[in-house]
């Protein structure tokens, strides 16, 4: 039996780099398919998230139904369920969201200011002009979902409790800074 002769040294780089350039150019369309998946994913939880604290602004944190956020945004209940999970899942978003735009426009900007005095103008500053353009129009979750939930006991209560603090805490430390 006549072995064959395995392929030269030569050849063999061309034919492993070409199956490995199939398997990476199969996997760049693979992740590229997924990350536009993904991006739509994302893209629509966020309309949730966007569309729940628009109710809650509203109407308050006990407002917001899977079936509410639905009908404002166009889709089925079960399509909202599978993007963010329970109503007090979705809640919890909204909360989240709100903490996370409250921080980007007042302490994140804020930051940039030397540690002290001029900081703590900045802060004030803007949670001031906040509350003006942008709360006055919708209402504040945190202060709101504080009344709303002051006589509950639960993770959302709990949850919203400790953003607050954080809140109070960051600001408690700029105020101190602002002493030294």
């Amino acid at each position: 039996r006549a072995r064959r002769p395995l392929a030269s040294a030569a050849t063999r780089p061309r034919a492993i780099n070409r199956h490995r350039l199939a398997i990476s150019h199969s996997r760049a369309i693979f992740r590229s398919v997924m990350d536009a998946k993904t991006q739509k994913a994302e893209l629509t939880r966020a309309a949730i998230v966007g569309a729940a604290l628009d109710l809650a602004a509203a109407e308050g944190l006990e407002s917001i139904t899977l079936q509410a956020v639905a009908d404002r945004i166009g889709l089925s209940k079960s399509g909202v369920f599978s993007r963010v999970g329970s109503r007090e899942a979705l809640q919890t978003a909204v909360i989240e969201e709100f903490g996370r735009r409250f921080l980007a426009d007042v302490f994140v900007p804020a930051m940039q200011q030397p540690k002290g005095l001029p900081r703590l103008n900045e802060i004030v500053r803007r949670w001031i002009a906040r509350t003006r353009d942008v709360e006055a129009k919708q209402g504040c979750i945190f202060t709101a979902g504080a009344f709303e939930l002051d006589d509950r006991e639960g993770p959302l209560r709990d949850f919203l409790l400790g953003e607050v603090t954080r809140w109070r805490t960051a600001l408690r430390r700029t105020v101190l800074q602002a002493v030294e």
